[in-house]
């Protein structure tokens, strides 16, 4: 861990500012809130987004430019 979640936050915004529809940002965004103690209803938010994103990637794309493990990331995530 870096310990700077002040740079991170500041890194995930930017980043999500070029490209608000990147799964994968949106992924590490949605872990960052959970190891930082966001809310869990923000966080659903950033998980749906994800979600979205990457279906809507995964129809217009080969399906060889996905990670599949990103669903199985992203379902550890909302877990209880």
């Amino acid at each position: 861990k870096l310990n700077d979640p002040e740079n991170a936050l500041r890194a995930y915004t930017y980043s999500l500012k070029l490209n608000p529809t990147d799964p994968m940002t949106l992924l590490n965004y949605a872990i960052f809130q959970t190891n930082t103690g966001v809310s869990k209803s923000i966080i659903d938010t950033t998980l749906q987004q994800f979600y979205q994103s990457y279906t809507e990637r995964a129809s217009s794309l080969n399906q060889r430019e996905l990670d599949a493990s990103m669903l199985e990331i992203a379902g550890k995530l909302v877990a209880p």
